[in-house]
């Protein structure tokens, strides 16, 4: 017996940065509802940044064949016919204009429901940022800066000094690590002895400042986009602030030696810091502010990185022979290290901060605290260094000023 299609129309409407797509469904028949997922009909939301040129719209599920549609120009409706039956996946991106000034370069919305026909349902998909350009900090006392590149190849080379966006001088900018909110603006942690703490930009465009936390030595940063939770390290605490107000809460982290490096937050909400002082990463609830595990993965875990299923570490030996990537499980299984490009003598430098991290591809910052002659960034597909890639400023035409990165000397 065949199964009843449910016939799906989808309203896209132009709106601000926040984008929000709420649809709900009346027999067989979807109609715009309201924003806490409440049937709404004929509710105008706003469903996709203004900046948007395309749409890709993907539709899974048991015993039905996927549905994939592009749409090259944003259209005022989709109207799809999708079969009745359980866990019925939606997944729609939208693509940002290249030329845009967002660091953002597409936003993403998901969500997973049964469908019945005839039965009234309300989908909500809340659109946030899902893959961005190239943001590189390179904090040097020498460079004192934030650079943005559209690809590895280097293409639209952007970078803001501390002056560009009135942050005081530029010796007082010293961008440690990138994150970015469900809006796709730019937070910066400032890791300046005097005047450091997290602040954040809309974009690269030379745009103000706004801060966040004042707080000196903040090392690393995670924003959950979920809950609009900031979290943020310096080498002895972690911290959380809501981004909708509210003053930073202290977490108690207990049972280590702490030396924090780097922090990452994955869909659940939990939280992996790779601790130096352990040499090891730690999985940690924030909300029971318990640790769950920890294992060691040698000395010294600058970074750590989640792409579900697995989690990443960047492992940087002073150009020795333990620079390397390693991979492990969510549950910290260790599974396998990355120790350079393969079949070749380029091996990495010192992997410390990892960037673009919503990306497909696990991009690293690679150098060698020691020296001054291998400063760049290395990217590639997966743990078997697939596609393996590189950049750095003098590929460009005319170069710009070298990459110095954490490298103080």
């Amino acid at each position: 017996m065949k199964s009843k299609k449910i016939s799906v129309l989808i309203k896209i409407f132009i709106g601000v940065v926040l984008p929000l797509l709420v649809l709900s469904t009346l027999g067989c028949k979807f109609f715009t509802g309201g924003a806490g997922g409440t049937a709404a009909p004929h509710l105008t939301v706003k469903g996709a940044p203004s900046n948007i040129t395309s749409l890709s719209l993907i539709i899974t599920g048991p015993g039905m064949s996927p549905i994939e549609s592009y749409y090259s120009s944003v259209p005022s409706s989709i109207t799809v016919e999708v079969p009745a039956g359980n866990d019925r996946q939606f997944e729609l991106i939208a693509h940002v204009d290249p030329s845009s000034p967002s660091a953002a370069t597409s936003f993403k919305g998901t969500a997973t429901v049964d469908l019945a026909p005839g039965e009234k349902k309300n989908i909500t998909l809340n659109m946030i940022t899902n893959e961005t350009k190239l943001l590189i900090p390179d904090p040097s006392w020498s460079n004192n800066r934030l650079v943005q590149i559209d690809n590895m190849n280097g293409n639209g080379w952007i970078e803001v000094h501390g002056t560009d966006i009135g942050y005081g001088a530029d010796s007082e900018f010293e961008p440690y690590d990138v994150d970015f909110d469900a809006q796709g603006r730019i937070y910066i942690a400032n890791n300046h002895f005097f005047v450091g703490g997290v602040i954040r930009i809309d974009n690269m465009n030379y745009a103000p400042y706004d801060t966040i936390v004042n707080q000196i030595g903040v090392r690393s940063i995670a924003i959950d986009r979920v809950n609009n939770d900031l979290y943020y390290i310096t080498y002895n605490d972690l911290y959380r602030k809501n981004l909708d107000g509210g003053a930073p809460i202290t977490l108690t982290v207990s049972g280590l030696e702490i030396s924090f490096e780097g922090i990452a937050i994955d869909d659940d909400g939990l939280i992996y810091i790779a601790n130096d002082g352990g040499d090891e990463v730690v999985k940690y609830n924030p909300l029971t502010e318990t640790v769950i595990k920890q294992v060691g993965v040698g000395s010294i875990p600058w970074d750590v990185i989640v792409k579900s299923p697995f989690v990443y570490v960047a492992r940087y030996d002073s150009g020795g022979a333990n620079d390397k990537i390693i991979q492990l499980t969510k549950t910290l299984d260790i599974v396998d290290e990355l120790p350079g490009k393969p079949d070749s003598t380029d091996d990495f430098r010192g992997p410390h901060r990892f960037i673009a991290i919503l990306n497909k591809r696990i991009y690293v910052i690679d150098e060698d605290e020691s020296a001054a002659d291998i400063e760049r960034i290395v990217a590639f597909d997966d743990i078997n260094g697939t596609n393996w890639d590189t950049f750095d400023p003098s590929m460009l035409i005319p170069p710009e000023s070298a990459f110095l990165f954490y490298n103080v000397c």
